[in-house]
């Protein structure tokens, strides 16, 4: 199970003790802005993620988690579009499964802008990441990008090195 952090200030809600995430979201050349943190009902499960039903999570003791997923669905019932009707909200958050499909065990990711006027890239060590939240560490020992990112998933700095060489030739 990923780490936990309780009550976390930046969350709609109290949610308990579930897992925290790292979403991408602003990223610069060469570099990136800070990190948001999320809450997500996913979890680890082999080399991918898996998504966690509301059921499950009361089951597991997680029922703040339980609670915002089950509201979550309420309000996807009552705003979702009629093309949407068949799909719950879990359902839409992992859209072509963009969150559960990508590998809970690599290290390093590069990542790519989608759109813009220029491309930009940068490397993100995904397997440790460290913050401080109203005197709290909490430790992250997954990354997850989001929609507006392209992403390369790797194990070892020789593979990214030699990424970048790749992509850096002109063709």
């Amino acid at each position: 199970m990923a780490p936990t952090y309780q009550n976390s200030p930046h969350s709609p809600g109290k949610l308990g003790s579930v897992p925290i995430f790292l979403l991408f979201s602003y990223l610069l050349p060469f570099t990136h802005l800070d990190f948001r943190l999320v809450v997500l009902p996913i979890e680890p499960e082999g080399n991918h993620f898996r998504l966690v039903q509301a059921e499950e999570a009361k089951q597991r003791g997680f029922f703040h988690l339980a609670e915002w997923v089950e509201k979550a669905e309420e309000v996807w019932q009552e705003k979702r579009s009629l093309k949407s009707k068949r799909i719950s909200a879990l359902d839409w958050l992992d859209y072509r499964r963009k969150l559960t499909n990508q590998a809970s065990n690599n290290k390093i990711k590069i990542i790519y802008n989608k759109s813009g006027t220029f491309l930009t890239s940068c490397i993100v060590e995904t397997d440790r990441n460290t913050f401080l939240i109203n005197g709290q560490e909490v430790i992250i020992n997954n990354f997850l990008c989001d929609h507006v990112t392209f992403y390369l998933e790797l194990n070892d700095l020789y593979q990214v090195a030699l990424k970048e060489v790749i992509l850096s030739l002109s063709f």
